[in-house]
C-alpha cells in the first residue's frame, strides 16, 4: 500500500514543488532559448560533427541549417551548405550512412565503409553533443564562481533556456533510439560504433 511516507510520493512533491517555482517563467525561457540559444547550439552541434567527418576522410554531402533550402552553395571541399528557416532542425550528412545503399557504403569516404575503424564512427557522434555540452560545463561552472564572489545571479527565465540546451544534447549523447531506416540519435550511432569495436578485437585501420 503506497502511503505519503513512500520515496516516489517525496519525488512526486520535490517535483511539483520544483514546477510551481519555475513554471511562470517556462514560456519566457522558450522564447529565449528559440531566439537566441537555438541556431546557435544547432551550429555548434554540428560542427562538432562535421570536423571529425572531415578529420577521418568521411564525405560530406550537405551542412544544413534549419528548414526549407534559402540559401545554398558548394564549398570547396564538395559539401553544400544550405541554410534554411531557423528551427530546431540541423545535419550534417555523411556519404554512407543510415538508409544508403551498399554501393555507397563500400566507398572509401563512406561514414560505414567496411574498413573504417569503428573507433571514427564513434568519435564521430560523440563530436556533436560534446561540442556543446563541454562548453555548457565551463560557462555554469564561471557562473558558480561569479555567483559565489559577486552574489550575482541570472534571471530564472535564462537559466532554464540554459538547461534545456544542456537537456536536449543529454538526451541525444545518452539515449540510443534509431528512427526508421534513415535516422538515429547520435547515442544510437555511438553505442553501434562500441559493439562493433569490440568485435572487432584488432588493430584500427584508418584511411
Amino acid at each position: 500500500m503506497l502511503t505519503l511516507n513512500t520515496p516516489l510520493f517525496r519525488l512526486l512533491d520535490a517535483f511539483c514543488k520544483w514546477w510551481d517555482g519555475v513554471s511562470p517563467y517556462y514560456w519566457e525561457a522558450v522564447f529565449i532559448y528559440i531566439v537566441f540559444f537555438m541556431m546557435l547550439e544547432m551550429l555548434i552541434h554540428e560542427m562538432g560533427h562535421f570536423y571529425f567527418q572531415r578529420k577521418f576522410g568521411v564525405g560530406v554531402r550537405f551542412l544544413k541549417f534549419g528548414f526549407l533550402n534559402l540559401y545554398s552553395r558548394v564549398l570547396s571541399n564538395g559539401t553544400r551548405l544550405i541554410l534554411g528557416i531557423p528551427t530546431l532542425m540541423a545535419e550534417s550528412r555523411s556519404v554512407g550512412e543510415l538508409g544508403d545503399s551498399e554501393d555507397e557504403k563500400n566507398r572509401a569516404d563512406a561514414f560505414y565503409y567496411p574498413r573504417r575503424h569503428p573507433r571514427e564512427r564513434f568519435i564521430i557522434a560523440i563530436a556533436g553533443p560534446l561540442a556543446v555540452l563541454i562548453p555548457c560545463l565551463v560557462i555554469w561552472l564561471g557562473y558558480q564562481t561569479l555567483k559565489a564572489i559577486s552574489g550575482i545571479e541570472a534571471p530564472l527565465s535564462l537559466v532554464l533556456a540554459f538547461s534545456l540546451v544542456v537537456f536536449q544534447n543529454l538526451v541525444n549523447l545518452m539515449i540510443p533510439v534509431r528512427f526508421g531506416k534513415k535516422y538515429a540519435t547520435d547515442a544510437w550511432i555511438a553505442v553501434e560504433g562500441l559493439i562493433d569495436w569490440y568485435r572487432m578485437n584488432k588493430k584500427p585501420c584508418f584511411n
